[in-house]
């Protein structure tokens, strides 16, 4: 078993990993304090990491921070905080959070079992199962905003399917709208808006133009921009119009919208999405 902070050790007991990433390692655990079996967290250092196989760039949501400093315990504090205080039947729900005795934060949240990604769900779903499964990302990416909260991160692994329905997952980059600014390339390429690669702020048009890839993923199978390098994959994202022939017709004109280079030319906000996507639904009947 893996130490934690004193207290913590007291209330988890880590049982085994689940998984790892850019942002750190999940583990299965129980608390001893509810007898309820979580999913705990633990975020590591700040890094930035670079995949050519899953074209992954990646930044602790507080990297700008010192180590080991108050202001930054007091920043990781602050952001656990306002994730657990969300409420929302298609958000992860975050429990728990503190920091080991490597001054490293962790936080426990629910723990999902028998899950699959949007896009594994979606690709293989009728058009109506593929709307439903998007109005659903939609509303939840519309609580988020509603609460001054940018993922930055949505992409497949982190909007998985469980019970029929969607959960957003891991809040790692996850910033608050009023505090955005510039400060690097965070998140993952693939789902990345063009503004970011250059070096603009994120905003909640940023989460938008993520959904429009994977939108666009659910319904052609594949993503809008073909690369096999990182370069490549940039360009693309900052130049290239995706070929839309193999998305239903009514649907067209809304991926593209969201897919549009500059944030100021896409939808105002997720509820604009969702009523043209049930819109576009009704097109096609």
């Amino acid at each position: 078993m893996t130490d934690l902070h004193p207290g913590a050790k007291q209330r988890y007991m880590l049982q085994q990993p689940l998984g790892q990433g850019g942002m750190g390692i999940i583990y299965r655990a129980l608390d001893r304090l509810t007898g309820q079996t979580v999913a705990l967290k633990r975020v590591a250092t700040p890094t930035v990491q670079y995949s050519s196989n899953t074209q992954t760039l990646s930044i602790s949501m507080l990297s700008t921070l010192s180590s080991g400093s108050l202001d930054r315990r007091f920043a990781l504090a602050r952001e656990f905080k306002i994730l657990a205080s969300l409420n929302h039947p298609y958000i992860i729900h975050v429990l728990d959070y503190g920091f080991d005795e490597c001054d490293q934060p962790y936080f426990t949240m629910d723990l999902l079992q028998n899950i699959a990604t949007i896009h594994e769900v979606g690709c293989e779903a009728p058009i109506r199962e593929q709307v439903r499964l998007l109005i659903e990302v939609l509303e939840a990416l519309a609580y988020l905003h509603q609460c001054g909260i940018i993922h930055r991160d949505l992409k497949p692994a982190n909007v998985v399917v469980v019970d029929e329905h969607v959960k957003l997952l891991d809040f790692g980059l996850a910033i608050d709208s009023n505090y955005a600014r510039t400060e690097g390339i965070s998140g993952t390429l693939s789902y990345i808006a063009p503004e970011i690669i250059r070096g603009e702020a994120p905003t909640t048009a940023s989460d938008l133009y993520a959904v429009g890839v994977m939108a666009y993923e659910i319904f052609t199978g594949h993503h809008p921009f073909v690369s096999n390098t990182q370069a490549d994959l940039i360009q693309q994202i900052l130049n290239a119009t995706p070929d839309i022939a193999a998305i239903p017709a009514s649907f067209r004109g809304l991926i593209m919208w969201l897919l549009a280079k500059r944030p100021a030319d896409r939808p105002r906000d997720a509820l604009t999405v969702i009523m043209q996507l049930i819109r576009a639904l009704g097109e096609m009947v």
